[in-house]
């Protein structure tokens, strides 16, 4: 019987149908549709791991064309099928549902497949998803997900690898790694989004290029006696907190912009973190940030004028429009860098007909045209697809999407749940407990090592 591949602790989930995954996984060899690609995958997470599926490639079309009827893309051209000789299954989320419906419904008189369209909550799709394949039934071809759920779902086979090198102009290189599992990419992205310095340019007419100049910038406001505090940061999120620790040349991992993360190296103990927490700490002790504040309260004190600047992300647009302060978007001091948030639509392994939903994706979906419906039916993110940016018409949500171009992918790696609840733990206990940071730091460095160790030995 084949092993599920289950991620330490936090991502142990769908605990009910846990038994029923167990016996879907032993079918594995039975129920595939699609042939395994050939060759060895370094970093194996297990050695019960099996090889990916089928890797659908794609060629790039020319800009005039692509998108067009009959232009798919694809190595080859599929002939149209006889009329409802198959119907694909795709969970959308309830916005962008009906322009997929009208995707599907363009496909289906061009290729003869009908597509049948179901609209699902995001927060409910990953269970929904696990619980149809344990009892092989109600399960979709397409879904849409994050790029999250992608570690436990490759490792598993429950997704289906894609070639997107064609399309490496269409998406920035963050964008496209957050799709990235092992060397393979698993997902089609829809929507992305990062931190940013979010800043009010009445009280800070030019936003600053150093951490010393923000503090000072702080200080100076909070000196005026009208603002409340300087800088508004969710200090105790390990997420929120990134951007501060990679401009201080800190951060997670040593991060190689080629490359990506080195996870042998891991750098939250190290002097540059340290420095950046210390940083932190300093702002707090001056009166200049207070990591005690509500996320709900730091924005009403934004819209009243007494928060000149705040870490946040596109999430927060709506509640600052409820404000009477003006702001604008920044990117961070020396070079700080924010983790990237993308949803993305995935091939389930277990599609009816994987091949023709992936040709539905890259004739239907992957397309300008289609891209900006998608992004208008649902504008919460700023959109994945570069061609479109320019096309918004939301200057904030250009401006966030340029950001994200320049952000780093969360690593995907089944341990990932685990790294986030050590590294949460030592910032709980810096910025809420008053723990010293070299000791928390220091300790969430060894448990990080403990976690990684066995995937490091392997790639030894």
């Amino acid at each position: 019987m084949a092993k599920i591949i289950q991620a330490p602790r936090a991502t142990r989930i769908l605990t009910t149908c846990r038994r029923n995954l167990w016996v879907w996984l032993g079918l594995i060899s039975l129920l595939v549709v699609v042939p395994a690609s050939c060759g060895s995958r370094k970093d194996s997470v297990a050695e019960t791991a099996s090889e990916p599926t089928r890797i659908f490639q794609a060629t790039p079309l020319p800009t005039a064309t692509r998108g067009s009827v009959g232009e798919t893309g694809l190595e080859t051209q599929p002939e149209p099928m006889e009329e409802s000789e198959l119907t694909l299954v795709f969970w959308s989320d309830p916005d962008r549902a009906p322009v997929v419906a009208e995707l599907g419904q363009a496909f289906a008189e061009t290729y003869g497949a009908e597509v049948r369209v179901e609209a699902k909550e995001l927060a409910t799709i990953r269970d929904d998803l696990l619980a149809a394949l344990s009892q092989q039934q109600n399960m979709p071809d397409i879904f849409i997900g994050g790029q999250d759920w992608i570690p436990l779902l490759a490792a598993n086979n429950i997704v289906v690898p894609m070639d997107l090198e064609a399309f490496s102009e269409e998406y920035a290189p963050s964008v496209l790694a957050a799709m990235s599992y092992e060397g393979h990419y698993y997902g089609v992205p829809l929507a992305a989004d990062s931190l940013a310095l979010v800043y009010n340019p009445d009280l800070i007419p030019n936003p600053p290029d150093t951490w010393q100049e923000l503090q000072y910038l702080a200080a100076q406001q909070v000196d005026t006696g009208v603002v409340d505090i300087g800088l508004a940061v969710n200090a105790l999120s390990p997420f929120d907190i990134y951007p501060v620790l990679t401009g201080f040349s800190g951060g997670l991992f040593r991060y190689h912009p080629h490359s990506g993360f080195d996870l042998s190296s891991i750098e939250i103990d190290s002097a540059a973190t340290q420095q950046a927490v210390a940083w932190l700490l300093d702002m707090e002790d001056q009166g200049l940030t207070d990591f005690e504040r509500s996320w709900h309260e730091v924005h009403l004190l934004f819209g009243s004028g007494q928060v000149p600047m705040m870490i946040t992300g596109p999430w927060s647009l709506s509640l600052l429009d409820e404000g009477n302060a003006a702001y604008d978007i920044a990117a961070f001091p020396e070079g700080g860098r924010s983790f990237v948030n993308v949803q993305a639509y995935m091939i389930n392994a277990y599609s009816k007909d994987p091949f023709l939903s992936w040709l539905f994706l890259a004739h239907m979906v992957m397309t300008a045209d289609s891209m900006l419906r998608l992004y208008e039916a649902n504008p919460s993110s700023p959109p994945a697809f570069l061609p479109i940016v320019s096309q918004i018409g939301d200057h904030r949500h250009q401006a966030f999407a340029h950001l994200t171009s320049q952000g780093t992918a969360i690593p995907n790696i089944l341990e990932m749940d685990e790294i986030w609840r050590i590294w949460g733990q030592a910032q709980y206990a810096i910025f809420s407990e008053g723990a010293d940071p070299a000791d928390a730091l220091g300790g969430a460095q060894n448990a990080m090592s403990a976690v990684l160790e066995t995937r490091l030995s392997e790639q030894k």
